[in-house]
């Protein structure tokens, strides 16, 4: 809801408690992967360009090893990294 309402600093610590939770309860599963991007998504639209590189980048390690590094959902992966590293890049406005 925060998110669509283009407010994604208000959505941040439901995502991380998200995350927390399917951690805790499901351990690695697709759910846990799928909360982990989600919340690097809401961390760049936030503005929070370093914790969403560095959330990508726990999402990528743990699925490039299993899908191998030619699978899109890897290359899906690599290129938020990349779009987040180029936010980071700019001055802030």
């Amino acid at each position: 809801m925060y998110r669509a309402d283009d407010r994604p600093d208000l959505a941040v610590p439901l995502y991380e408690g998200n995350l927390t939770h399917w951690q805790q309860t499901l351990g690695d599963h697709p759910n846990v992967l799928s909360a982990q991007l989600t919340l690097a998504d809401t961390y760049k639209e936030a503005g929070a360009h370093q914790k969403a590189i560095a959330s990508y980048r726990v999402a990528l390690g743990r699925i490039e090893p299993t899908l191998g590094p030619e699978n899109p959902l890897v290359a899906k992966v690599r290129a938020r990294i990349k779009a987040a590293e180029y936010a980071s890049s700019l001055p802030d406005r």
